[in-house]
């Protein structure tokens, strides 16, 4: 092929975008991946309102059969806390939502949104569930014991600490998933609106 017949190709394709996004294809995988962070995130939600209330129900429970002490109380007040404050906000938060248009973009920011809230989901579990049993915990299991033991502490802390680490590894796996949403809908906003058929 010679200069001249290359260069008539590159002149014929030069009103023609270089490339072409199939907006089927991926409005197909927004949406799967949409409904899986969707079922994820209730899961989560319905799994620590469950633990929580069953906690909350059975730590008295055992304490009053047992003769338990204050901390079996005060750790079921904590939990009882959470679990009834993660519920009436899921009940809030199903009284507004809000609703994204079923155009590609619209399905992303949904995305988007979802995995935000399951983020800030994951920090208010930690530091508003994990860490409050944890020191209930120590310095209950301390007071029942009658003395400080350096095992109990470094148990509590290493537990913490494993939960820690899992609930950081989530949300940097969340935080991807939203890096590469945000960069998809940034293209699509790039680009002229499309519908599907």
């Amino acid at each position: 092929m010679n200069f001249e017949d290359l260069q008539v190709i590159w002149n014929s394709m030069e009103d023609q975008p270089l490339y072409a996004l199939d907006h089927k294809a991926m409005h197909a995988m927004v949406e799967a991946r949409t409904r899986r962070i969707h079922r994820t995130l209730d899961k989560l939600e319905w799994t620590w309102i469950g633990v929580a209330l069953s906690t909350a129900v059975i730590l008295p429970l055992d304490a009053w059969r047992e003769g338990g002490g204050a901390h079996q109380y005060l750790v079921a007040l904590v939990c009882a806390a959470f679990g009834f404050s993660l519920a009436f906000a899921r009940w809030q938060r199903s009284r507004c939502v809000v609703r994204f248009d079923d155009s590609l973009k619209g399905i992303v920011q949904s995305a988007v949104s979802k995995i935000d809230r399951y983020l800030m989901g994951l920090k208010w579990c930690y530091w508003g569930f994990h860490v409050p049993i944890a020191l209930v915990g120590l310095i209950g299991l301390t007071v029942a014991r009658g003395s400080w033991s350096p095992g109990i502490a470094a148990a509590v802390l290493g537990v913490s600490l494993v939960s820690y680490v899992g609930v950081r590894r989530d949300a940097q796996v969340k935080r991807q998933e939203k890096r590469e949403l945000s960069q998809l809908l940034e293209k699509l906003n790039m680009e002229p609106e499309t519908t599907l058929e």
